[in-house]
Formats: structure tokens, sequence, C-alpha cells
């Protein structure tokens, strides 16, 4: 009895851990790596082989000690141009992605490539390997995951003939909990289909070192004085102002629990100030795009000294590209402030100025600042999806959003189209690509939208597996056109058991930005108009045009006038007519027909 008691328990939780997702508040981990896990300052860092299944692994002979232990592995991607990491990050909070590369001349080519990674079939970066100077490159967002995905996608997209990508490091952390008792509000002014992408963040005052999560020995009780979200705060010395440290704070106090964003102890107890109390702090934000964006500012502000003398105020303004944003006011009640500024239009360089309040008796004061571009994360919304791409593959009918078939990832066309009926069909031959099971019937025809780079000449094939999936056993025969043009006509009775494929080499005209594939019965329709046996007018309807407006003038009639729109010969399918409209008489008894065909 006690043995099947235990039994039933197993069961129960094997069926408990099954039924509902396991999220996750993070992952740290090593790509590439042999082993199951890795410690790196304190911090446990897994292999990545849970996380996807292509890819081939590589280890570095790294010769430079100042590189952190997880740079030494990585994973490279030579087959499918598109290749995707599957995480689970708990979609109740906001959590920080970090994608880290280190080419190291891995592949003995000397040629760093250039490629794109994809956040949920979102664009989030291009990957310029060159651009480093034998230092990782890294790139960072923040971002809320869907809670209707159930999983969160990190995606390398190969976007260069012959430059294959690869990643040598992923983080995923959350940004606390926000709905715990004395837990700051993080980013507060970002919205749940919004993603944050980093520019900068830096730390000012002559700090001389990296401030992230790396201290993990630190004194668990004062552990919220670090920045325990696995954020990286550069220093950035300025010149020309001031260095002010606060070191005789007690080092039993914690400055930044009380806020927003919870920056790190150190960041607020070192600042820039002007030397003269009319002076101003002047910064440059490179956007590195000139094209108008929409930027998130935060600000740190804080004067310890303040806390101990309720004499005395700093007051200042920000602006930004000369126009103004907000007030800070820092006195004995309140000294430190964190400023949030969102949206700010931006493009290029930005020009940040912190100037003193008109009577302020001190000169502003910066501890810290973080710069993020905006990017809209809706489930709809597509804007910030690559255009382009050297290929794609389309499970038609799929119900999955990615499959692999022989080691090359093939996406359900949902994204290209959004009409006809999805099937699934009972294969018993073996000797069929899987990709062949499923497929998307259209009762009237349709247009699938696609988007190939128009610098480049492309393979289009197209597969057909009638199967019998309607039941009816007529197999149908019908025309593919490509953009506008005959490609080809498809008989599927003429296949015994096995699919048929049709192919062409086509390159997309710049002009367009876009490519349609049609599928349908769209043999022309041709005809002519005769008015009382005379011939007046021959038309033709096809994919383009596919409707025409007919006016014949002048018509010579008297009495009744008899229409007669007949089947050129050869025509497969007969006349078509909307409304003949009427016969109009001009001021010379003349008489005009219009028609709408």
């Amino acid at each position: 009895m006690d043995k099947w008691l235990i039994f039933l328990l197993l069961f129960t939780a094997i069926l408990a851990q099954t039924a509902y997702p396991q999220y996750d508040r993070w992952e740290l981990l090593d790509c590439g790596l042999d082993s199951i896990d890795v410690n790196y300052d304190g911090w446990l860092w897994l292999t990545d082989e849970v996380f996807i299944y292509t890819g081939q692994k590589k280890t570095l002979q790294v010769n430079n000690n100042n590189l952190p232990g997880y740079i030494n592995t990585l994973r490279y991607f030579p087959d499918g141009v598109k290749n995707c990491y599957t995480l689970y990050p708990d979609p109740q909070y906001k959590f920080i992605f970090r994608a880290g590369f280190y080419y190291g001349n891995y592949d003995g080519l000397s040629k760093p490539p250039t490629f794109d990674i994809l956040l949920d079939d979102h664009f989030w970066a291009t990957v310029n390997t060159s651009s480093s100077d034998d230092q990782p490159i890294y790139h960072e967002i923040f971002y809320k995951p869907k809670a209707d995905r159930g999983n969160t996608n990190v995606c390398l997209v190969q976007t260069r003939q012959g430059e294959v990508p690869f990643i040598s490091s992923l983080e995923v952390a959350y940004l606390f909990i926000e709905y715990e008792l004395n837990t700051p509000i993080m980013y507060s002014l970002m919205g749940n289909d919004t993603a944050l992408n980093l520019v900068s963040r830096n730390a000012f005052g002559g700090l001389n070192k990296v401030l992230d999560n790396g201290e993990s020995t630190y004194n668990s009780s004062l552990g919220v004085c670090l920045d325990s979200t696995f954020r990286v705060w550069q220093p950035k010395p300025v010149l020309g102002y001031l260095n002010i440290s606060y070191s005789d704070v007690d080092e039993n106090t914690c400055l930044n629990e009380a806020y927003e964003n919870q920056p790190p102890d150190a960041l607020l107890k070192n600042a820039i100030s002007p030397k003269n109390a009319t002076d101003s702090i002047y910064l440059n934000v490179d956007f590195k795009n000139s094209t108008q964006q929409s930027a998130y500012f935060v600000f740190y502000f804080l004067d310890y000294n303040l806390s101990r003398n309720p004499n005395y105020t700093r007051k200042f303004e920000i602006h930004i590209d000369g126009a103004f944003k907000n007030v800070v006011e820092l006195n004995n009640s309140q000294f430190g402030q964190v400023v949030s500024l969102f949206p700010v239009q931006v493009s290029g360089t930005a020009n940040v100025t912190i100037s003193p309040f008109s009577g302020s008796k001190f000169p502003p004061i910066l501890n810290g600042m973080e710069v993020y571009t905006a990017m809209k994360m809706g489930s709809n919304n597509n804007v910030n999806v690559k255009e382009y791409y050297q290929g794609v593959l389309l499970d038609c009918g799929s119900v999955s959003r990615e499959d692999y078939y022989d080691g090359w990832p093939w996406m359900n066309d949902e994204g290209s189209i959004s009409t006809g009926e999805t099937k699934t069909l009972q294969i018993n031959n073996n000797n069929l690509p899987g990709f062949m099971d499923t497929l998307r019937c259209f009762p009237d025809g349709v247009c699938y939208t696609l988007y190939p780079d128009p610098q480049y000449k492309f393979l289009f094939r197209a597969g057909f597996y009638y199967g019998n999936y309607d039941g009816l056993s007529k197999p149908p025969t019908f025309d593919i056109l490509l953009d506008n043009h005959f490609w080809a006509t498809v008989d599927t009775s003429s296949i015994d058991e096995q699919p048929i494929y049709h192919e062409i080499f086509y390159k997309l005209k710049a002009d367009r930005n876009s490519t349609q594939c049609v599928f349908g019965s769209y043999s022309p329709r041709k005809f002519e108009i005769h008015i009382d046996g005379a011939l007046r007018n021959v038309v033709e309807l096809n994919i383009s045009p596919f409707g025409q407006v007919v006016s014949l003038f002048p018509v010579q009639v008297s009495g009744t006038a008899n229409v007669t729109i007949s089947p050129v010969s050869g025509s497969k399918f007969p006349p078509i007519l909307q409304w003949h409209g009427s016969l109009h008489s001009d001021e010379d008894g003349r008489y005009r027909l219009i028609a709408w065909i």
C-alpha cells in the first residue's frame, strides 16, 4: 500500500511539473560550454545545450587575462539562416537580456562576421564583431516577456553570405520583484509593450572600476547596496569637472534603498560637478543613427553633504537638445533624486545640458546616467522586425512557430499570410519530408507577402502535395504567379503520391519593398464587346489589371441597340459585366456607352 502511495505521489508531482511552464528568474549561459556548469566570480553559469539544439561548439585559446572566463567558449551556426535559443523567463517581471560576442578568430579566417539578433521575432540589434579591439561586444535590452507566448526566443540571423553568426554568452535576469514591500519601482515609464535597448550606462565621479554584480561575496545583509540586477555600469571620466566622493558614509547604510531602479551605492557615493556655481554640465550621447528615435533617459543625483546641512540646496534644470525637460532640487530632506524622461525624440547625437537654476548658489551635480532607445514589442507589431533576409523556409499550415528538418529551421507561414485554412495530413509515406504533412488551402485564391533582400538574386521553390486532404480525391489544377507575372501551372493530378515542386530564380525589384507569390485559378478572362454586331473593343482581365472601365464614343444608334459581350476564341472563362450604365446622347444626337467591367 505504501509503495502504491509513493508512486501516486511521484506521478502527481510529475503531472504538476509538466502541466505548467517552469519559469526562470535568471539564467547565465556560457555558450558552447562542454561541462554542465562552471563558476565565475561566485555566479553559476550553465551550458547552453538545453536551450538550443543547433550550432557547433568551439573552445578558444584566449591569451587575454582581462577577459571573463565565459568568453573562452562559443557556439557558431554554419547551417541555417536563423537559429534560436528558447528561454523561459517569468512573464510577471521585466528582464535584462545581455548577449556577448567574442570572435577571437575561432575559425582561423580572420574575418569577424556581421549578423542580426532578434528577440521574440523583433529586431534587437546588428552585431558587428569587426568593430571590437580584441574585446567582447555586448548587446543589452530590457524586455517584459509575453504571457501568451509561453517562452521567449533569442535568434541569431545570418544577413551576409559567408558570414557565420556565433554567440559567446547569454544572460537573462529579472529586475527585482516589484510588488514586494520596500522594493523600489524599476524603470516605471517602461510599458509592457516597450523594450529598452541600451545605449549607455555610466557612473561619474572618478570611479576607476566597472560596477556590476561580480562582487557576489559581499555581506548578505548589505547585498542590496550593490547592483544585483546584472546591470553593468561603466565608469566615465569627464574632463574639466570636479570629482566628488562621499567616503564618510556609514558602511552599514545603504543609500540606494529608497530610489527608483535601485542603483548601486558606489554610484551614489560619487559624482561630478562644475567648478563654478554658474557653470553647467555638458554631455553628448551618440545614438549612431541619424533617423529619429524615441529615447529613455535616467539621471541619478545625490549630494550626501546636504543630509547634514539643512541650510543649503542645489537646484538645476535638465535640457536635451536645447529643450527644457525638468527641474531638480536637492535639499536636506531630499538629498537624492532619480529623474526618468520618456519619450524623448532624438537623432544622431543628443546634447544633454544640466544648468544651475537662476539664483542657485551651488552648481549642478550628476552621479550617473542611463540612456536607452525604445522599441515597440506588441504582439501584432512588426515595425522592429528586420524586413529583409537572405532566405526563409515556410512550412505552410504548420501550427508550430518553428520546426527543424534536416537541421534547418522551418517557420510557419502565419507571418506571411492572413487567409486560407490549415490542414494536417495523415501521411503513411516515410519518404516524404516532414514539412509535407501540413498545408494551407484557399477556396478563393491568395497572396503570400515576402521580404527578400533586393540586393540579391533568390531561389523560390514552391512545393505541393495533395494527399487527398479534402477527401474528394480530386487533385486540383491552378496557376502560381510571382509579382503579378505568370510562374507556372500546377497540375497536382500528375503526381504518383509524390510532391510537386516549381522553382524559379528571381531578383526583387528595388522599387517594390515586398514580393508576392499568388496561388489560384488565374487564367485571364478575354472577351469582345459588340454593338449592333460591330466589334467595338477587346477586354482582357488578369491579376493585373483585374478590372477595367471601357468607354465607347461615338456610337451611332437608332431605336434599340443590341450589346453583345462574347468570349474570345480559346478563353477558359466567360465574360463578366458589373454594370453597363446607360446610353447617353450628346447635343449632336450621338450616343455614348459606358461599361464597368
